[in-house]
C-alpha cells in the first residue's frame, strides 16, 4: 500500500461521516421551533453547510498531520485533545469574548486570518461574523458576504477562503512531514528530498556490475563462491542496525553482507534474536540501517524505497487476518489485493 492510498482511505473514511453529520447540523440550526424562532434565522442554509464542510475537512487533515509527529495512537489522541481545547478555549476567551473583544479588533489583518488557520479558531471566527449578521436581522447572504460589517478589514469570505487555504497548507505539511519524519515506521527522507532529481524522476537501476557485495580481501572462507550467469534481486552490503533506549543499545544486525540470486530459494537461519526479522524489515524499508545499505533489483531501499518495494512480498509473523470476515472474504480480499 503506497502512502497516497493510505492517507487518502483515511480521509476518506472521516469525510463519509462529515457528509452525513454536516447536513444534519446545518438543518438544526435553520429549523424552526416553536416559538417561531430559529439559531441561524436570517442567514443562508449553504453558506452555512460550507463553512461547517470546510471546518471538518481541515479538523480532519489538521488530525492526520498531528498524528505523524506520535509512534502510539493513546499519546497522539491525548495530546491532540489537549492542543485542541486548550487553543479553542484560549483563543476564543483572549479574542471574541465580549469582555476583551477589543483585543481582536486591535489585530492585524494578517494576525485575524493567522489564526483562522487552526479549524477550531476559524470556525469561532466565522460564527462570530455570522451572529453580527443574525443580530442585525440581515443574515448572511451570497450577496453580502464579501462585505466589511462589523470588522473592517476582515469578512466572512475571507474567512471562508483562509479554511480553504488551511486545506492545502495541512495537505502539504502531510505530505512532507510524512516522508521526513524520522521518528515513524519507514525510511525517513532528507529534509531537502523534493529538491531532488530521483525523488520526481527516480533512480536508475544499477546494473550487475555496478553491484558490489564486499571488497575482495574480505576472508573468502566465509564466503561460498558466486554463481556465474544469474542475476543479483537482492544486494545486502556492510548492513549494521542498533536499537537505542535511554543510554542503552543493542546490536541487532551486525555488519551483514548477502547476495540473493534470482531463481534460487534462500534462507536465513538463526537463533532468536539474531537479526533474521530485523533484516526483513529493513529490506521492507519498516526500519532505516544503522550503517550499510541493500539493494533489491538494483534500486537501493534508501533513495528508492517505493520501487524497491514492488519486488517484495512478505508474510510477516504476526496475525494478519480480520476477525470480523469469514474464510471465502478473505480469500476475496486477498486475491483482489
Amino acid at each position: 500500500m503506497t502512502d497516497f492510498t493510505y492517507w487518502s482511505s483515511t480521509f476518506l473514511n472521516y469525510f463519509v461521516i462529515a457528509l452525513i453529520t454536516v447536513p444534519i447540523i446545518t438543518i438544526a440550526y435553520k429549523a424552526t421551533l416553536k416559538n417561531g424562532t430559529a439559531i441561524l434565522k436570517h442567514s443562508d442554509g449553504g453558506i452555512v453547510f460550507l463553512i461547517l464542510l470546510l471546518f471538518m475537512i481541515s479538523l480532519i487533515l489538521f488530525c492526520m498531520t498531528f498524528s505523524i509527529f506520535f509512534n502510539r495512537a493513546v499519546f497522539a489522541i491525548i495530546a491532540l485533545l489537549i492542543v485542541y481545547i486548550l487553543s479553542f478555549t484560549l483563543l476564543s476567551i483572549k479574542f471574541l469574548t465580549p469582555l476583551n473583544e477589543s483585543a481582536y479588533f486591535s489585530m492585524s489583518v494578517i494576525g485575524k486570518l493567522g489564526i483562522c488557520l487552526f479549524p477550531q479558531t476559524a470556525l469561532v471566527t466565522a460564527i462570530f461574523l455570522i451572529s453580527s449578521y443574525e443580530a442585525s436581522g440581515e443574515g448572511v447572504h451570497w450577496s453580502n458576504i464579501s462585505e466589511f460589517a462589523l470588522l473592517p478589514e476582515v469578512n466572512l469570505l475571507m474567512v471562508i477562503l483562509t479554511m480553504l487555504f488551511s486545506c492545502f497548507l495541512y495537505v502539504f505539511l502531510l505530505w512532507y512531514f510524512d516522508a521526513v519524519w524520522p521518528w515513524q515506521p519507514g525510511v525517513p527522507k532528507p529534509f531537502y528530498f523534493f529538491l531532488t532529481r530521483s525523488y520526481w524522476c527516480g533512480c536508475r537501476p544499477k546494473q550487475q556490475d555496478e553491484i558490489e557485495l564486499v571488497k575482495t580481501e574480505n576472508s573468502v572462507e566465509f564466503f561460498e563462491t558466486e554463481p556465474r550467469n544469474i542475476s543479483r534481486g537482492v544486494v545486502i552490503k556492510n548492513l549494521s542496525k542498533e536499537f537505542r533506549s535511554g543510554l542503552t543499545s543493542k546490536l541487532a544486525v551486525n555488519n551483514v553482507s548477502l547476495n540473493i540470486y534470482q531463481g534460487q530459494i534462500t534462507a536465513l537461519l538463526g537463533h532468536n534474536g539474531a537479526g533474521k526479522t530485523t533484516t526483513i524489515n529493513i529490506l521492507t524499508g519498516l526500519f532505516t540501517p544503522t550503517s550499510g545499505g541493500a539493494s533489491i533489483n538494483g534500486l537501493d531501499i534508501l533513495t528508492d524505497t517505493t520501487k524497491a518495494r514492488r519486488g517484495l512480498g512478505v508474510c510477516p509473523q504476526h496475525n494478519v487476518l480480520f476477525d470480523t470476515l469469514t474464510v471465502d472474504e478473505h480469500l476475496k480480499i486477498y486475491a483482489a489485493v
